[in-house]
């Protein structure tokens, strides 16, 4: 596969996650925040999970990535509510393991 098409998976791959995202945090994104979510996004290694994305949210691992100050700043409001909700699904994980 050449590289325009890798690229281009890549592309739709983390514009797919900008919108769960979104539906996970249980509201809509802004113009603002579905581009600040892709850079962080593009920024993650393979097999990264939500709470890498949460992480990389911070002010320190924004930078350290190479992004600016203002992408953590406007992800705040949207990490804030995935960790919620990936602490309150952590919480009840065990509804869902299978028993023997």
């Amino acid at each position: 596969m050449n590289r325009n098409a890798m690229d281009k998976i890549e592309v739709e791959a983390s514009q797919y996650l900008v919108d769960l995202f979104g539906k996970v945090a249980g509201y809509e994104l802004t113009d603002e925040e579905r581009r600040a979510a892709f850079k962080v996004a593009c920024t993650l290694p393979d097999h990264a999970t939500l709470k890498d994305f949460i992480a990389a949210c911070d002010e320190g691992d924004a930078v350290r990535a190479g992004l600016p100050v203002e992408v953590a700043s406007t992800l705040k409001p949207l990490s804030s509510a995935l960790a919620l909700h990936v602490s309150y699904a952590g919480k009840y994980a065990s509804l869902f393991n299978q028993r023997t």
